[in-house]
């Protein structure tokens, strides 16, 4: 016969779980809303439903009212932090998230959801169950028994563990699940405030537990204690005895137990489709209902919405009347989502290929260039007075490029720039930012095209629709005057800094290397004659056959995971007094890294149509906010000896 399975879900332990764990990456929708919370709840519930296969399950919740635990001790919790504005946000999506997956939600006026779930439990053990305490509450290990059991979700890919009476009698250092109220009552719980006795920890508490069982027989032997602890005990034994009143489980809660009522149903579509639709659960509504259903149609019915192509028309200019006729209309307007397209990712060598204006869903246009250079910088003038109008906002995607593209063709930008790219880094920092996971994530559209067809150019007129979402996201996240007063205006300030380039002494890095060339030739002669080899120093092979086997430096060298004789750093600078060579080594390393990484490689990256080195500045790659630099990494400091310096 199959025994029933009834799981309790502690509903705010886990809701707060599933926010924290998010917390440095959040779930943020298109509408603002941080879905971390419901989509980790959601995702537990889905998870314990198709792997734990439960017969009965019920979310269970504080109540708004008081417990009288608060009467015991007014400070009772009021360490806690005020509840983050996300979860507040959360609970009523989570709430219909429960009613659409018909699972009952049980509060009781005036108790804690411990004491509801402790009272559940009991009742149905008695009825036959085993029973699963979901939570992370310490608390709960009062209740374990032979069919009560707690159970952790499975989390970062490690399985579900279940704590039996023996895994809380081994967590805790007990003699029985009974004593965990008197250990509490002893150590105190800082997640709930409850005080404990000073001085006493989970060392001495569980000593004192095996020996006297708990804290009234403590008390009462406290005259056979050591005087510290028994000084500690006396001290504080009403403190002790009310610690232990706050941790016990009340098991009386007025509520029957109701099998029916908690048996598993099956969930709710009409429910669950359009909340999963707005709260943009695609993946994870499809695992709800491949877990739960076996209809197809339902699945079809989270699919991303099918990108309506009829809603926009992309019309292409080659006659000189239209295009003026396009130059007068942009006059006109606030705001302008483009996009130029280039053979080239470096701004110096690029040259434009189209140039793309969107200023609505009706209103797009394509001009494609020439592949004569004074004929496209011809075109590219015409709209210079668009360009550096300041009343005219460019919405676009990676407006630096673009900024400094034009820069190239005479046209110095000063408009308002707005980039979404930007604008969504500082949204969500480990986020992905490319433009297809943008249109994905917050309009869930997936246009996936990469060619140079009509589906590419309809992506950038998407830009004007992403610009609002954010807009709205970064004023609700009190990001927005950052973005406006420090992110965007930095925008230009880097173009300028790029396109300005950095002088580089060219003779100067020319003499040093040749310099290092002689240096290393004598150093590596050296190492040659001491080793009485030659051999490619640069090879780690061939440098540990002779550090370790010819000259025997030790006598139990260190082994990498390949089997090869470590010759890292790390490995060479505690040997440095064994050997002479090991000196000449390391030198011979820093004097080889200066000059492939600087006297010799930076000379290269000079451009001739400057006679600078451009790198490029990156506001939206490293997730600590600071800019990084590539092509090449000017921040890639030399290393800190004499020929460093």
């Amino acid at each position: 016969m199959k025994m029933n399975k009834l799981f309790l879900l502690d509903a705010f332990a886990l809701i707060f779980r599933a926010y924290y764990a998010l917390n440095k990456n959040p779930i943020i929708n298109s509408k603002g809303l941080n879905t971390s919370a419901i989509l980790g709840f959601t995702n537990t519930i889905i998870d314990i439903i198709e792997k734990a296969k439960p017969t009965h399950i019920a979310v269970v919740f504080d109540s708004e009212k008081p417990s009288e635990r608060f009467e015991d001790l007014p400070a009772y919790k009021a360490n806690r932090e005020s509840t983050p504005e996300d979860i507040i946000k959360s609970i009523p999506y989570i709430q219909k998230l429960i009613e659409g997956l018909n699972i009952p939600v049980i509060t009781v006026d005036g108790y804690e959801a411990d004491d509801t779930i402790g009272t559940l439990a009991i009742k149905a053990y008695k009825e036959g169950f085993n029973v699963f305490i979901m939570s992370s509450d310490k608390d709960f290990g009062q209740l374990v028994n032979d069919r009560v059991k707690i159970y952790k979700p499975s989390h970062m890919g490690k399985p579900p563990e279940i704590l039996g009476e023996k895994e809380v009698c081994d967590k805790f250092g007990l003699n029985n699940t009974c004593q965990v109220i008197d250990y509490l009552g002893l150590c105190g719980d800082v997640s709930d405030n409850i005080p404990g006795v000073p001085g006493i920890g989970p060392v001495s508490a569980s000593k004192l537990l095996k020996e006297y069982n708990d804290i009234e027989n403590i008390i009462k032997s406290s005259d056979k204690l050591g005087e510290s602890l028994k000084n500690k005990i006396q001290t504080f034994e009403a403190q002790a005895l009310l610690s232990k009143k706050l941790a016990t489980i009340i098991l009386n809660v007025p509520i029957e137990f109701d099998e029916t009522l908690l048996k598993l149903k099956s969930p709710n579509k009409d429910i669950l489709i359009p909340l999963f639709q707005e709260l943009e659960f695609k993946k994870t509504a499809e695992k709800v209902f491949k877990t739960l259903y076996t209809e197809t149609a339902l699945i079809e019915q989270l699919q991303q919405a099918d990108f309506d192509y009829n809603k926009y028309t992309l019309k292409e200019l080659e006659k000189t009347d239209d295009i003026e006729n396009l130059i007068s209309k942009l006059r006109n307007q606030k705001k302008i989502s483009l996009l130029i397209n280039t053979n080239n990712e470096n701004p110096l060598e690029a040259e434009i290929k189209s140039i793309f204006f969107s200023i609505g869903e009706k209103e797009n246009y394509i001009i494609h260039c020439s592949n004569n250079y004074n004929d496209t910088l011809e075109l590219i003038l015409r709209f210079k007075p668009i360009f550096e109008n300041k009343e005219i906002s460019l919405i676009g995607y990676n407006l630096k490029f673009l900024v400094s593209i034009l820069y190239w063709y005479e046209i110095n930008v000063k408009n308002k720039l707005e980039d979404v790219q930007i604008m969504h880094y500082l949204i969500n920092p480990d986020g992905k930012h490319d433009l297809n996971s943008l249109l994905i994530n917050y309009l869930n559209l997936n246009i996936s095209s990469n060619s140079l067809d009509e589906k590419f150019y309809i992506k950038y007129s998407l830009l004007l629709e992403l610009f609002e979402k954010f807009n709205t996201i970064l004023k609700e996240k009190e990001l927005f005057k950052i973005y406006t007063d420090i992110e965007a205006p930095l925008i230009h300030v880097l173009s300028y800094v790029e396109n300005t380039g950095f002088k580089v002494d060219k003779e100067t890095l020319d003499a040093i290397s040749e310099k290092l060339h002689n240096e290393i030739n004598e150093t590596q002669t050296t190492i040659w004659e001491i080793a009485d080899f030659n051999f490619n120093i640069s090879s780690p092979k061939q440098l540990g056959e002779v550090l370790y086997e010819k000259l025997k430096i030790v006598s139990n060298p260190k082994m990498t995971k390949t089997k090869q004789y470590s010759t890292n750093e790390e490995t060479l600078q505690k040997l440095i007094n064994l050997h002479p060579i090991i000196k000449l080594i390391l030198e011979y390393r820093t004097l080889t890294k200066l000059k492939s990484t600087y006297t010799d490689s930076l000379p290269n990256l000079i451009q001739a149509r400057t006679g600078k080195i451009h790198s490029t500045l990156n506001q939206a790659i490293a997730a600590t906010g600071r800019l990084s630099s590539n092509n090449p990494n000017l921040q890639n400091i030399p290393i800190r000896t004499t020929q460093g310096k």
